[in-house]
Parts: structure tokens; C-alpha cells; sequence
């Protein structure tokens, strides 16, 4: 999803997407899909966060070890666009 923020609301999308997942999954109690939010840099992370999503820099997950993730997590990469995501994959 691309755009300007005032126009498409994408962290509005993103809220009502893992809303969406939640119940389709009948989530209950930590039960149904887990959704962890990426974003290139600590301010976009800042605003998914402050909207109650889980939430980290794309490098700071890159880096984690022991990432908590299975086949019941969603990763939704916000602002795909603003960082440079070749060097980051590459490692």
C-alpha cells in the first residue's frame, strides 16, 4: 500500500487489517494469529506502536536471533518505500 499518510491512512489500514485477522481467526486470549508490525526507521515504529501494534525497526528484527515467529504469525511491513531494504536483506 503506497501513498501519502493524510491521503490513505495506512497505519489506519494496517489497525484495521490485524482487527480484520483477530477475528477471522477467532482470537481469543492470545489464541489465533500473532501480527508484528515492521518499519524502516524508530519513528514510524514509534506511531505503529502508539496505535497498540507489536512493533520493531526492519534491521532490529533482521538482527534478533531467536525471533518468536511461526506459522500463525502476520508481518506487515509499513513504509516499505523509505528504506533500503537491499543492504538490510543482504545480512
Amino acid at each position: 500500500m503506497a501513498g501519502d499518510k493524510d491521503v490513505t491512512g495506512k497505519t489506519y489500514t494496517v489497525n484495521q487489517a490485524v482487527a480484520m485477522v483477530k477475528q477471522a481467526s477467532g482470537a481469543v486470549d492470545g489464541e489465533g494469529y500473532k501480527t508484528v508490525a515492521l518499519a524502516p526507521y524508530g519513528n514510524q515504529v514509534k506511531a505503529l506502536r502508539n496505535e497498540g501494534l507489536e512493533a520493531h525497526t526492519l534491521a532490529s528484527f533482521l538482527n534478533i536471533k531467536d525471533k518468536l515467529i511461526d506459522d500463525r504469525t502476520i508481518i506487515v511491513l509499513d513504509e516499505s518505500g523509505g528504506g533500503s531494504l537491499p543492504p538490510l536483506l543482504s545480512s
